[in-house]
């Protein structure tokens, strides 16, 4: 693989990172209801921590695209 391949490959990385992040946003914050029941549905007892611990992993997963994806991105299309 040459560079610019690799930096395609980072680049739908991002892209497809990008739109399961908003899947995740849309579903803690306008599908609240729905998530609420899927998570009484699937955790029982525990679905409350789950539920609450929902925004923070949504925050820790958006850092990890920052890092993995948009900053080697980022850094290929500058130095290439």
């Amino acid at each position: 693989m040459n560079v610019e391949q690799i930096t395609e490959v980072f680049g739908w990385m991002l892209v497809i990172n990008g739109v399961l992040f908003l899947l995740g946003l849309v579903k803690i914050t306008l599908l609240k209801k729905q998530t609420k029941s899927i998570c009484d549905f699937i955790f029982g007892d525990q679905s409350d921590a789950i539920y609450q611990s929902a925004p923070r992993m949504v925050f820790h997963y958006e850092i990890l695209i920052v890092v993995f994806n948009l900053v080697p991105y980022a850094a290929l299309k500058i130095v290439f």
